[in-house]
């Protein structure tokens, strides 16, 4: 993921892997090489950011409804919290479900930092596909 040149994707990634990564490692010199080349990347992802123009209804898509009046932003916002919640409220039960939680949660909150896709939102359809089959694998496997 180091080499497209969307900072906030890797991001997330990098943070979703990490508490996978910390969990399954039993070493304590693993998890810190691990901890320090996935932040590495990050950083790295960070400084060359992409020189591709913003597409207003796809990383601005939040502001495009705020723009609707605050009503229509703060239930956006609030759309986007609900589509972690599955994810956080099964986090207890699998480290795997946490991990999903905050890769969904890093790309909501990296929108804000720069041009990078609104989730759910701003994409297309496959990003709907993959937190379909997310929650499902959670619901299936984590649930009482």
């Amino acid at each position: 993921m180091l080499f497209q040149p969307d900072a906030g994707q890797l991001s997330a990634f990098a943070f979703a892997a990490t508490i996978i990564l910390w969990k399954k490692i039993v070493s304590g010199i693993l998890k810190f090489l691990s901890i320090t080349l996935t932040g590495a990347f990050v950083i790295t992802s960070w400084i060359f950011l992409d020189d591709l123009a913003p597409v207003p209804y796809v990383e601005d898509i939040l502001f495009l409804v705020s723009d609707l009046g605050n009503v229509w932003f703060i239930i956006g916002i609030f759309s986007l919290l609900l589509l972690v919640c599955p994810f956080f409220l099964f986090g207890s039960k699998g480290f795997v479900s946490l991990s999903l939680g905050v890769y969904f949660l890093i790309t909501m909150i990296v929108t804000f930092i720069g041009n990078f896709p609104t989730p759910i939102m701003g994409y297309g359809i496959s990003p709907i596909i993959g937190y379909i089959i997310s929650i499902t694998f959670i619901t299936k496997y984590f649930h009482t």
